[in-house]
């Protein structure tokens, strides 16, 4: 689940996360042996740049073609010699120097995508080294034609044709093609001890319609991977068995080399973990996913869900690291098929000046920004027993809810309210005569009502621009209390209601004797303890690395915190009274100063 501080930020940062997950990406290579002649290729990834005079330049090639299926219904050239450019099924590539390179309608090398690529006949066997960021692809069958298609499977050469394409009614039994050297296709006459081979592209009959991907099936949100972005912590991933046997799945975290020194100081490697529940050995919570793991055995058609966890480094051990990447295999256990899925998270802070207003070098354990959350009370201290500063547990719980405010440096602010709202930006003309723009409009944490008329809405209501509040009745209205300590830490603060202030319980608005006025006429105001008395609140957050009740759960230490939470009360009895319990806090908004800095 998101969790975002208000609706609409996606919309502004849209272009901004845009740029940053196509200016770090995960990469992989692909490795293609090509011969002398004619090669059928099925390239799974995304080449990087993607320019066809680039991805072909060290290769002797003569031509290229991608096919370009523009007609429901396909028959394949029995000879590809016989390929000509204005093919409209074909997109062909020709070297600078070659005499068709004018007639050339292909210019960019699109991944997931099957090529026929031609080596000139004096060339040597090569190998094709690809880099660029894995594909996950979406098999779009012809209904009753032929396809061009091509799988990438976990071993060089896998299981027989007959066994990959058993699953699907539309292909078992179906015609398939493969090309010789010479450039023909020839008949796969044995397919149930024919193996396929990774990254090779052959012709197969589609009977009918459908959506067959293979034994395994991987199920992700988008086709890009797994994007975690800033504010995300848990993600699931489905693979579902669609061959005709029961079988095991293996998923398997790799890492993501970056294309160049240059992004290496920017991109780490991502550190995930995996939701294990085992009842038989007692076992369940977040586990690293530090090497592989494996399915229950599943028959046909059932699903394994596996629940991802991302691990951010604190702020402090984030450094110059703006994006974490890495990359997951999964495979079944007799190497049929592999997919690689892309994995992606944005570090906590940094490059959030579009959104927040510029943030500072933090030197904080956690997350600047406000916290939310709510402390359960379930132990009390009793003024009459021998320990009166020893609580013990109550009967019922009673919570109390937090705001807590955290700034780039790790010093905290205990809150009663504070509301999000939006500070417009400026433009200015630029030499074109266009308004550009030059300050860019921000979000803001807001706790002084007087400042709210410099500032607008973040959210609609009734299709007017309100301010997004949030408040405890814990404490007194506009309470905005500094805290000792650090945020991760220790947090201490004294919150005093004094002898006259309307929230203090001795003193009651109708009672003659709550006045703290004496019967002298005129009346003259008496001191603290006459009528009531001062109250002191000593609250102390102590954070621990754990929850405080051992759940397990997503994102703790890095969206969710929590701890120890004591509160000592002074003036409410002769002695002091004590209570306690756990609190827990969640990130709601990464906006590391309150009002703004005015």
């Amino acid at each position: 689940m998101k969790r975002i501080c208000f609706p609409g930020w996606l919309i502004r940062a849209g272009l901004f996360f845009t740029a940053l997950i196509q200016l770090h990406a995960q990469w992989t290579v692909q490795t293609v042996p090509l011969q002398p002649g004619w090669n059928s290729v099925y390239l799974e990834i995304q080449p990087e740049p993607s320019e066809a005079a680039l991805v072909f330049s060290d290769l002797p090639v003569e031509s290229v073609w991608m096919w370009n299926r523009r007609s429901s219904t396909v028959q394949f050239v029995q000879d590809s010699n016989t390929l000509l450019p204005e093919n409209p099924d074909w997109l062909a590539y020709f070297p600078a120097s070659a005499p068709l390179a004018g007639r050339a309608t292909l210019f960019s090398v699109p991944g997931g995508q099957t090529y026929l690529i031609k080596l000139h006949s004096s060339a040597s066997p090569t190998n094709w080294v690809v880099s660029g960021r894995p594909v996950i692809v979406r098999k779009p069958w012809a209904t009753d034609s032929l396809d061009f298609t091509g799988f990438s499977l976990g071993r060089v050469e896998g299981p027989s044709f007959l066994s990959f394409f058993a699953g699907s009614s539309a292909h078992a039994g179906q015609p398939i093609y493969r090309m010789s050297p010479s450039g023909h296709w020839t008949e796969v006459v044995s397919p149930e001890s024919t193996p396929m081979k990774s990254g090779e592209a052959f012709w197969i009959r589609t009977q009918g319609a459908s959506d067959y991907k293979g034994p395994m099936e991987v199920i992700c949100p988008v086709s890009s991977g797994f994007d975690f972005g800033r504010s995300l912590v848990e993600t699931q991933l489905r693979i579902r068995n669609r061959g005709n046997t029961a079988r095991r799945f293996q998923l398997s975290p790799r890492s993501s080399s970056p294309p160049s020194p240059g992004d290496s100081q920017q991109v780490g490697e991502i550190t995930l973990n995996y939701w294990l529940l085992d009842p038989a050995n007692n076992r369940a919570g977040w586990f690293p996913l530090s090497s592989s793991i494996s399915s229950p055995l599943l028959e046909p058609g059932a699903e394994w869900l596996v629940r991802l966890e991302v691990r951010r480094p604190s702020p402090k051990e984030a450094s110059s690291v703006g994006k974490y990447v890495g990359l997951l295999d999964i495979t079944d256990q007799a190497g049929s098929l592999r997919v690689t899925v892309p994995v992606s998270a944005l570090a906590s802070t940094g490059g959030e000046a579009a959104r927040f207003g510029p943030l500072a070098a933090t030197t904080a354990s956690l997350r600047p920004g406000l916290w939310i959350g709510s402390a359960v009370v379930n132990q009390v201290g009793e003024a009459a027993s021998s320990a009166p500063q020893v609580p013990t547990a109550t009967a019922s719980e009673f919570q109390i809810r937090l705001l807590i405010h955290a700034d780039d440096s790790g010093a905290a602010h205990l809150l009663q309210k504070a509301l999000v709202m939006w500070k417009p930006g400026s433009t200015k003309l630029n030499a074109e005569g266009f308004n550009e723009v030059d300050v860019p409009g921000r979000y803001v944490i807001v706790t002084d009502e007087a400042l709210t008329s410099q500032f607008t809405g973040a959210a609609l209501r009734d299709g007017e621009a309100v301010p997004r509040r949030y408040s405890s009745t814990a404490f007194g209205v506009g309470m905005n209390l500094k805290m000792t300590g650090s945020f991760g830490g220790t947090l201490r603060c004294t919150n005093v209601l004094g002898y006259d202030d309307p929230l203090n319980p001795f003193k009651h608005k109708y009672h003659p004797d709550h006045d703290n006025f004496d019967e002298n006429t005129p009346p003259r105001k008496q001191p603290s303890g006459i009528e009531s008395f001062d109250i002191e609140r000593i609250i102390t957050l102590q954070f621990t690395t754990e929850d405080p009740h051992h759940l397990a759960l997503a994102g703790w230490g890095d969206t969710q915190t929590g701890g120890i939470y004591l509160e000592t009360l002074v003036g409410l009895h002769q002695r002091p009274l004590t209570v306690s319990g756990a609190f827990r806090l969640q990130l709601a908004c990464p906006i590391g100063v309150l009002n703004d800095g005015l």
